[in-house]
């Protein structure tokens, strides 16, 4: 039930109609994929790496590569500055190339709009053949994300459909980069069902204290949507993709896997970035991780965004209790550290800038 076995799931970049008998492979992607998708799953280069400041080595999720003829290693270490304003040491900052069956990546490929429409042209074709009655229409499947007015009229436009734009695709409307059109992705009523019927296991395994069988039965939940990109999709469907994930972040933190956790907790903020459950979890993962694995500052730093956005976002009275008590727990942790550096450090520091520096590329 690792992360590694729930990115096999893979898939297309288009979205499209559930029809209930998609086939995941190994190598990503529905039953129709093609072997041109690989070439979208390749990650880009670390940009960090680049500039000598990647701390992560064979870990990163980027490429470590030059363009010249440099030796391949990074040159930063703990006490340089430029280390924690690294936005890759914690988990944010990976949004463009994250999320629940790496719809984010997708969406980099410069061909997204020709599999999207070839994907199109095969549901088409399917649906005749099933129901020659019935007809797709292209003004139903797909929807124009237009950076001036998303944020004004499209969102509730989609709204009066009953759909929502992911959080992590909407960032990227904002800054058009973005594809101008994106096709809807719909759950059949066979995928959702099947969804929902595991989801309940997994949430009696929950509340009896099988962390572990939970874990694997959310798992086998998100399997049941593999193959769909939840780019614009019907609001109530994203909401338990989103609740499925975010108990599964859950669980590994009962379980102690802290970084399974936070890249979990991620995944569902891609879609819902609101969800304060998701963010609650993230921070604890992202404080557990920093006192007990000695992770560096860049995550106490996410921690504390997160837990002001939940108190921001003025959602439920016990959200917010629950994230102002760990807010203290976070700026505790922040002073002492402030105060090792500075009496350590041979040279003056601005910790607050380098906090700041760090906080502006959280989400």
């Amino acid at each position: 039930g690792g992360r590694g076995a729930r990115r096999s799931r893979g898939g297309r970049g288009g979205g499209g109609r559930g029809r209930g008998n998609r086939v995941c492979t190994t190598s990503g992607g529905s039953g129709r994929s093609s072997n041109r998708r690989h070439s979208a799953a390749t990650p880009p280069i670390c940009k960090f790496f680049m500039q000598g400041r990647c701390n992560r080595g064979s870990e990163c999720r980027f490429r470590h590569e030059h363009d010249g003829d440099g030796d391949g290693r990074c040159s930063a270490t703990k006490d340089d500055e430029a280390y924690y304003a690294s936005i890759d040491e914690a988990h944010d900052g990976l949004w463009l190339y994250t999320g629940p069956e790496g719809m984010m990546l997708m969406l980099d490929d410069e061909d997204f709009l020709l599999y999207q429409e070839d994907d199109w042209q095969v549901d088409v074709e399917l649906t005749a053949q099933q129901d020659s009655s019935k007809l797709l229409k292209r003004e139903d499947e797909f929807v124009e994300l237009d950076p001036e007015t998303i944020m004004e009229v499209g969102q509730t436009l989609m709204r009066d459909r009953g759909l929502v734009i992911a959080s992590g695709v909407l960032r990227r409307v904002v800054v058009n980069l973005c594809p101008p059109i994106v096709r809807i992705t719909r759950l059949s009523e066979e995928e959702m069902s099947e969804l929902m019927q595991t989801k309940r296991k997994g949430n009696e395994h929950f509340v009896a204290g099988k962390y572990e069988e939970a874990h694997a039965t959310y798992d086998d939940a998100l399997v049941c949507v593999c193959g769909h990109k939840f780019y614009i999709a019907p609001t109530e469907q994203v909401a338990e993709v989103v609740n499925i994930l975010s108990n599964q972040a859950e669980c590994s933190l009962r379980l102690h896997k802290y970084d399974e956790a936070a890249h979990t907790a991620t995944d569902a903020l891609v879609l819902d970035s609101y969800h304060d459950k998701s963010r609650i979890r993230r921070a604890k993962a992202e404080l557990s991780l920093y006192k007990e694995e000695k992770k560096s500052l860049a995550y106490l730093v996410q921690a504390r965004h997160d837990l002001k956005e939940v108190i921001n976002n003025c959602g439920s009275a016990l959200a917010s209790e629950t994230a102002r008590t760990l807010l203290d727990e976070v700026d505790e942790f922040l002073e002492k550290e402030k105060e090792r550096r500075e009496e350590e450090s041979s040279r003056p520091i601005d910790f607050n800038m380098m906090v700041r520096s760090i906080d502006s590329r959280c989400w």
